[in-house]
């Protein structure tokens, strides 16, 4: 199977949510962003499902998509202790 680029993605950022509700889920850097954005504008915490996004944080990795011809920088979801506090994601007993 030969990769082809997507044109939506073409000179566009790409991150790859990694863990989490959103985990193996790619998106345009500019829509992540605008769905963060969204969630903090309505009060939305990461704990709830329209603010999920909101419980990722960049790394410096980066993935390669399964398909297309993209690389895209990693945003691994706040699974520790320290990460949940900075989202508000209550820990699970």
């Amino acid at each position: 199977m030969s990769r082809r680029r997507s044109p939506a993605w073409v000179g566009q950022p790409v991150v790859v949510c990694v863990g989490g509700p959103l985990d193996g889920r790619w998106y345009l850097l500019a829509d992540l962003d605008a769905m963060r954005t969204a969630a903090q504008l309505t009060g939305y915490t990461a704990d709830h499902p329209s603010g999920a996004a909101l419980g990722y944080d960049a790394t410096a990795g980066t993935r390669v998509h399964p398909y297309e011809d993209v690389l895209g920088q990693v945003y691994r979801h706040a699974d520790s202790a320290a990460g949940r506090a900075r989202h508000h994601i209550p820990a699970v007993a």
